[in-house]
């Protein structure tokens, strides 16, 4: 206890209560560091509350499981798609736990006994970007109800965009090979710790969880963010422009006359970068 003519403080005070035997560990309830709910012999609730000055002002509250049970929401977290909440009970002996979206109506989700007073819940497959409020209802053995609501807001998935994502090709001059294509974020950190997947599709195709795309000719490359449910943010786009597998084509038509030989060359994608001219069959090296 105290030292001699100064009062003890709560904690000072609940230490003595279970040095005496009075109370167990489990038998108190911090509702602060100065309010504490004690049970007696497992029976009997009291309120222990340190007054401004200093003295500790004791209220008998109720038998246990006759009153009204505690919630206190210890923790919440949340991604773009679920909400983790932690919350401690007491004087409950079963609890019920709703969510509901903006305007909607409450839906339940867990309905159990109070097996610890510690629980942990999350709730699963939520619309990104919208606000949620959960709901949790608690009810003692006599059938006492208490509640308490908490409204969280979750985020939506991240856009990827110019700023924050180009795009590497395994070609930059025009070439007659296929052209590998990877997308690269570094705008964003922590994708996976996020949940999200980068996926990328070419042109019209099919979305794929990976960050290449290999090209046979020119197009468009796409990519996105995705969450573990699917749920997409914005993308951006990159091009293939320099694949030119047609060789040229070559005209040639001869003057009789003269004796002369006029060739044409043309491509219509790469151009003609030279010409070479033999008198023989052998296709020449240079140009």
């Amino acid at each position: 206890m105290a030292q001699k003519g100064k009062s003890p403080t709560i904690d000072e005070y609940l230490q003595h209560l279970k040095e005496k035997g009075i109370v167990k560990d489990t038998g108190v309830y911090k509702n602060s560091d100065t309010d504490a709910d004690v049970t007696v012999d497992d029976k009997y609730v009291f309120n222990v509350e340190e007054q401004q000055d200093g003295n500790i002002k004791i209220e008998y509250v109720g038998k246990n499981g006759d009153v009204t049970p505690r919630i206190e929401i210890t923790q919440l977290s949340s991604t773009t798609n679920s909400i983790q909440v932690q919350f401690a009970l007491k004087y409950a002996s079963q609890y019920e736990l709703f969510i509901k979206k903006e305007e909607e109506e409450y839906n339940s989700k867990i309905q159990a006994k109070v097996e610890t007073e510690q629980i942990d819940y999350t709730f699963i497959e939520l619309e990104q970007g919208k606000t949620y409020t959960i709901k949790i209802e608690a009810q003692s053995a006599s059938g006492i109800k208490t509640e308490k609501t908490q409204e969280v807001s979750i985020g939506s998935v991240e856009n990827l965009t110019k700023a924050n994502t180009h795009f590497a090709y395994s070609e930059t001059s025009w070439t007659k090979n296929d052209v590998t294509v990877t997308a690269v974020v570094e705008g964003i950190e922590d994708l996976e710790a996020k949940g999200y997947k980068l996926q990328t599709k070419k042109d019209t195709g099919e979305w794929e969880d990976k960050a290449s795309q290999v090209f046979t000719e020119n197009g468009t490359v796409y990519a996105r963010l995705v969450d573990s449910i699917g749920q997409e943010g914005g993308g951006t786009t990159g091009n293939v422009e320099k694949i030119d597998k047609d060789p040229p084509v070559v005209e040639a038509t001869t003057k009789a006359t003269s004796n002369t030989i006029y060739i044409k060359a043309t491509d219509g994608a790469s151009g003609i970068i030279g010409y070479a001219i033999t008198q023989n069959t052998d296709i020449p090296e240079t140009f």
